[in-house]
């Protein structure tokens, strides 16, 4: 060897071979640092943000979002007021039937050889609330009231019999109110 010439260069590593031929292909390594450049200039010249933006997005999109939540809680409030409103009523008509049984209860005790005939006469006074029109109803309530007169010679069925008519009244009067 002389000192003119150049050592032989060592074959390169055919992945390397590969890809500078793919670069060459698309159109060289300086076209792609080119595109990059101008994409990166591109980007950099474009509208300036100002952060001032931001911040005013964010607090509207806050506000939003508080607001949401407000009316979601209040709605929450609200259907819990009303159930509790329902569970009151509730529980105030368990009292009032409870308190018709407890009556019921006495009444039965207080004429212990006519439990069947106080049922019966309950049960037809309650059913002056079912009747299907004005005629009826009226015809119900008197002939409760016609049935009661046997109550009336018994020892302790006077009060039982006042009783009884008043629950009819009543159911009469609840008739008429929720058939107007």
């Amino acid at each position: 060897m002389t000192k003119d010439s150049n050592p032989p260069k060592p074959p390169l590593n055919p992945a390397l071979q590969k890809a500078l031929r793919m670069v060459e292909e698309q159109g060289g390594f300086m076209n792609k640092i080119r595109e990059v450049n101008d994409l990166t200039s591109r980007l950099t010249n474009s509208k300036r943000h100002d952060w001032r933006d931001d911040i005013a997005d964010s607090r509207r999109e806050f506000m939003e979002q508080q607001q949401a939540r407000i009316q979601e809680e209040v709605r929450k409030e609200r259907e819990h007021e009303e159930r509790e409103k329902t569970k009151i009523a509730l529980l105030q008509d368990i009292k009032a039937n409870t308190t018709v049984l407890k009556e019921m209860n006495y009444h039965l005790e207080l004429n212990n050889a006519y439990q069947r005939e106080i049922v019966d006469l309950t049960i037809e006074a309650l059913s002056i609330m079912k009747s299907s029109d004005e005629k009826e109803a009226k015809s119900k309530l008197d002939m409760v009231k016609e049935k009661v007169d046997f109550l009336n010679s018994l020892k302790d069925g006077e009060e039982t019999a006042k009783w009884i008519i008043g629950m009819a009244k009543s159911a009469y009067i609840m008739y008429q109110t929720l058939n107007l």
